[in-house]
């Protein structure tokens, strides 16, 4: 019985293709926050500019704060004076099926009232928003997440910008413009192609994130589809390409 014969040489090429939307960093999720009152939207995502493959919540508020009427900033009081978990603003992205999110950092801009919370801290769902991230401050800065623990990201991730302390709850404090930048990537596909498939079992090729199967080489020859049943020996090529 003749063996079908299935060369699929993409396994090891792909790894090098042309995968990666953006080289190097980039801004995948931005908001200047320009408006009357954005504190009536909860989440807030008017003006958002967002990357195409990955969706995101805008900026939201947790539970425990109650926004507050300001123009040009994400505004909310009743700031425990203690630390609160349900006390912040809140940030979700989630990488579209097929690509991951590497990150590098998040940008924001910052302000308090004068009774105002005078504690911060930045976390995430990574590790159940256990351990603080960078060193955030009333006006704002940089966070870093250039570090291991946010690259490859291929689920949902939460992040949350918490702060309490003041001299009141009435006290305000405002996400006046934010920005994550880093980079979203495709996934390489692995395509589970075995070497040897009996004629007569037949074999269904299966779907492919990235690439198309021909059986001529160069991409030239007939193309084939994820579905398509090999019932006769022959070669089998996978070729990757960038964009269309």
């Amino acid at each position: 019985m003749n063996f079908l014969k299935l060369y699929s040489f993409f396994l090891f090429f792909l790894l090098f293709t042309f995968c990666i939307e953006a080289k190097g960093q980039e801004v995948i999720f931005t908001n200047p926050i320009d408006g009357t009152n954005p504190n009536t939207s909860n989440p807030y995502t008017v003006g958002q500019t967002v990357n195409s493959n990955i969706t995101v919540t805008g900026i939201g508020r947790g539970s425990g704060i109650n926004g507050t009427n300001a123009n040009n900033r994400y505004n909310a009081n009743s700031w425990n004076l203690n630390f609160d978990l349900t006390d912040c603003f809140t940030f979700t992205i989630t990488p579209n099926s097929g690509y991951e999110v590497d990150f590098f950092s998040f940008v924001y801009s910052s302000q308090r009232s004068g009774t105002g919370p005078v504690n911060f801290a930045f976390r995430s769902s990574i590790d159940g928003f256990a351990s603080n991230i960078g060193s955030p401050i009333e006006a704002g800065t940089t966070i870093d997440l250039s570090g291991i623990t946010y690259q490859n990201i291929t689920s949902p991730i939460e992040f949350r910008v918490y702060a309490w302390g003041g001299n009141n709850i009435a006290g305000t404090y405002s996400i006046n413009e934010f920005t994550f930048n880093g980079t979203v990537s495709c996934i390489p596909p692995v395509a589970d192609v075995p070497t040897n498939v009996t004629a007569c079992d037949s074999y269904t090729l299966p779907a492919l994130t990235v690439g198309s199967y021909f059986t001529g080489s160069g991409g030239t020859g007939t193309p084939l589809f994820a579905g398509n049943n090999i019932t006769s020996t022959q070669t089998i090529y996978v070729f990757a390409q960038n964009g269309t």
